[in-house]
């Protein structure tokens, strides 16, 4: 006869935990949303506790970035589509976002707390670009996909987004458009860079 307590329920104490570090995640979202940087006092002060209960769940800044980052997920960008071909509809979709969640895109670009988690973040993104340029054109020269990567990832960014949003004050139907004519721009300089003799 199996057990009929499979799994014991967790100590009142650890589910006080729990629900701590909870409040402080969402906190921390919050901040973030609004444009403030989630310094280990802010946080303190939008979750209700002490600065020493911040630091008990998270030792410093650095862990409560990498903590709070996969609720960022799907609201500060999306995942690259396969094909080359599916860049147009990627842009939409992406700027779509970016634009629905402009203030948290704005804050993890501007704030010094998030230059880490992005560095790593950019060159996954560069890398899985490149591939899929080099999928999709691969007669044309090393050099020239990988110039046309470089100037893809530029453009398809929250950085490219941001400048042409804040310093060239576009609308975010603009953007796309750019973005989709420099896609077209590059998929025509590739395939004629392909066809050219060598």
């Amino acid at each position: 006869m199996a057990d009929s307590m499979s799994s014991p329920l967790p100590s009142l104490r650890d589910a006080h935990g729990e629900a701590t570090r909870e409040r402080l995640l969402d906190a921390a979202v919050a901040l973030v949303d609004q444009g403030v940087e989630p310094t280990m006092r802010a946080l303190a002060k939008a979750a209700g506790v002490g600065e020493r209960t911040v630091y008990r769940y998270f030792e410093s800044r650095d862990a409560l970035v990498i903590a709070v980052a996969p609720r960022f997920v799907g609201r500060a960008g999306i995942p690259l589509c396969a094909r080359f071909d599916e860049l147009d509809d990627y842009a939409r979709d992406l700027f779509t976002v970016f634009e629905r969640n402009a203030n948290l895109i704005e804050t993890m670009l501007t704030s010094p707390w998030m230059s880490a988690p992005f560095r790593k973040t950019r060159r996954d993104n560069l890398l899985a670009l490149r591939k899929l340029v080099d999928d999709a054109f691969g007669k044309a020269k090393a050099s020239d996909r990988a110039s046309a990567t470089t100037s893809l990832r530029s453009m398809l960014s929250g950085s490219g987004w941001l400048y042409l949003r804040r310093s060239c004050q576009l609308e975010n139907e603009a953007i796309i458009e750019h973005a989709q004519w420099l896609i077209a721009a590059v998929r025509a300089r590739l395939e004629n860079l392909a066809k050219a003799p060598r």
